[in-house]
């Protein structure tokens, strides 16, 4: 949506297809006939993406295929393939506008790599999102939840990110950018008259932490806006001081990680220095002010037995979110945890098999037995936490093979918690 908006205002016509299937796609490019098609990328869906690219070159080899996103940044060898003429690396906010004026000119670089060297550092400069593209599909224009990005880039270095590995990529830069209160306050003001809105999500990575500019915003918000609104938190820095701001500005729900329930892990191997008294204090704070939250746990963590499994059920039932999300730990080349996974022998190292989805499978090294209890705990965590009662026959349930029906349990608990606790919100009366 950035990336449109910059494009639309050099005066580029741009379109974004929703993929259905290859017999669709190709009708689509035989209608609309493109010069360039952008493939957002991450790390497990670009193998699938790879596929789309070689249908793309199928119906017409004249027609310029550029990746981009984190797969790029962080394997830019994706380049080499012969379907893909270019990769952009970084946010591409300048870089990718540059590189399509210069197309249009008739001039192709030779590097088939476009490396943005610069992050951009007043974010304020770049225009809103293009939301139009996205909204012309009704099941988007109806979610009553708009997304809003208040700031790029994240103060904290988790094992299993690529934070760290993106600060060493831009050194000496600053990756952490704030918008200023005005220019959010703006976006959302158009938000509101061009789209039917319920709430705001604040997609920051950390959207409390500048607690000054949390006090501005608010200000601003409540004044202008007064819609309920979603963010996430980092749970260790919530206090009343916190609580209170987000509490008066609005905020119905949030989000936060608890990622394992055993401090020793969360802090040696996952490089998250917060004890359990800090999640268990913030939650507190959270249903006395009756915020409601999603807490988000990691299971299949390297040196993680299953003790520390049951650990981390237990810390999610102490704290009694209103969801109980649960991911299986994937081991992503150039994270520090995933490199410490390569060097005791639990991955390998081949990306191609990693799941497009964290929450499907898991690709770490182990028996059989292991995977499918992981694999069956990541459909049930949810549930399980909502209802203590299953944990009678957990072991059971575990011991069944992989099915589809843990599957549809899981995605039915989540769509309810969503839509009957995380985002379901009353309007402020004078909205």
């Amino acid at each position: 949506m950035y990336l449109s908006s910059a494009l639309k205002r050099d005066g580029h016509i741009v379109d974004l297809y929703k993929y259905k299937d290859k017999n669709a796609l190709q009708v689509f490019l035989a209608i609309s006939q493109p010069d360039v098609v952008g493939l957002s990328m991450t790390t497990g869906q670009h193998v699938g993406l790879l596929k789309i690219a070689a249908t793309v070159k199928e119906c017409n080899s004249k027609i310029i295929v550029v990746v981009g996103g984190a797969h790029p940044t962080y394997f830019p060898e994706v380049s080499n393939n012969p379907d893909i003429d270019y990769a952009v690396r970084g946010e591409a906010d300048y870089s990718f506008p540059e590189f399509i004026y210069n197309l249009a000119l008739g001039g192709k670089p030779k590097n088939k790599l476009i490396d943005d060297h610069t992050l951009p550092d007043d974010l304020d400069k770049i225009p809103f999102p293009d939301r139009s593209i996205v909204y012309q599909y009704k099941d988007y224009y109806e979610n009553g939840v708009r997304n809003v990005l208040t700031s790029r880039g994240c103060p904290f270095n988790c094992a299993y990110c690529y934070n760290s590995s993106y600060k060493k990529m831009y050194k000496g830069q600053k990756t952490v950018r704030y918008r200023s209160p005005e220019n959010i306050i703006r976006e959302c003001k158009e938000v509101m008259q061009l789209y039917p809105t319920n709430m705001f999500f604040f997609a920051d990575d950390e959207f409390s932490m500048n607690i000054n500019r949390l006090k501005e915003i608010k200000d601003l918000y409540v004044k202008n806006i007064k819609l309920p609104f979603h963010c996430q938190i980092r749970i260790d820095l919530l206090n009343e001081e916190r609580i209170k701001i987000l509490k008066d500005m609005g905020c119905f729900s949030l989000t936060f990680a608890i990622e394992s329930g055993n401090e020793e892990i969360r802090k040696k191997v996952l490089n998250r220095n917060i004890t359990n008294n800090q999640i268990i204090e913030g939650c507190r704070l959270l249903k006395k002010n009756k915020i409601k939250f999603r807490a988000e746990s990691m299971i299949g963590i390297p040196n993680e037995t299953w003790q520390n499994v049951m650990e981390t059920i237990n810390l999610n039932l102490k704290v009694n979110s209103d969801y109980a999300w649960c991911s299986l730990y994937q081991p992503y080349p150039y994270t520090v945890l995933g490199d410490y996974s390569k060097k005791i022998g639990l991955f390998k190292g081949n990306i191609d098999i990693i799941n497009e989805q964290f929450s499907e499978d898991t690709v770490l090294d182990m028996s059989k037995s292991d995977k499918k209890r992981l694999i069956n705990l990541q459909r049930l965590f949810g549930i399980v936490v909502g209802f203590p009662v299953l944990l009678i026959i957990l072991p059971i349930l575990l011991r069944i093979k992989n099915n589809s029906f843990y599957t549809k349990i899981r995605n039915t608990w989540k769509k309810y918690c969503y839509e009957h606790r995380i985002f379901k919100c009353k309007i402020r009366e004078e909205v």
